[in-house]
């Protein structure tokens, strides 16, 4: 892996860390990208470099808020790595445009990648064997496909929960069934340490 030195990771309760909570801190939580920050602090720390690290990723918050204001302040801190997973708020209304979707992402991942920083995105999850999320398989589908698609255009990384076999445990899940528990947080981050 690089060798990253400030990473700043945006978007919604996925990225904040929901149900998972980080017991020194009481109601902060300790998600998949606090334990990627982890790691990559020793890569940093491995290669003689100092590590700087921020979340601004806050949960409920819908795409235009990620690109936006979380964005801004992200690109501000002067990153060479940032994650941007946003998108499925949207995508849990009634009706969602996934192609004015793609197109803000495309143009976030494009604003990220000419500062010369990387970019990292993740997938939805493939709600199958979801219950009451299943109906929702086209569109969790479609905006995947999106974001394989907008990471090759910009030579993004990508986190692909789509195909993450692991977290189909219910175990990885929290009692919402929505967010990841403090284990499934901790498999989804090993598996972009790698």
């Amino acid at each position: 892996m690089t060798a990253w030195q400030r990473y700043v990771a945006i978007g919604d309760s996925f990225t904040e860390g929901m149900s998972d909570p980080d017991p020194p801190r009481p109601g902060s939580y300790l998600g998949w990208a606090d334990r990627l920050a982890t790691a990559l602090s020793r890569l940093a720390a491995d290669a003689g470099a100092e590590f700087k690290y921020a979340n601004l990723a806050v949960r409920g918050r819908t795409l235009s808020d990620v690109v936006g204001a979380q964005l801004q302040a992200a690109l501000a801190m002067g990153p060479d790595l940032v994650s941007v997973v946003g998108g499925g708020n949207d995508i849990l209304r009634p009706s969602v445009d996934l192609d004015a979707i793609a197109a803000s992402l495309d143009e976030a991942v494009s604003r990220i990648r000419t500062t010369g920083a990387d970019v990292l995105m993740a997938t939805p999850t493939d709600t199958r064997d979801s219950g009451l999320f299943k109906p929702l398989r086209p569109r969790h589908a479609i905006h995947t496909a999106n974001i394989f698609t907008i990471a090759q255009r910009h030579g993004a990384h990508v986190l692909n929960l789509w195909g993450l076999e692991p977290i189909r445990d219910w175990r990885m899940w929290s009692e919402d069934r929505i967010h990841l528990s403090t284990q499934g947080h901790a498999r989804v981050a090993r598996s972009e340490e790698h």
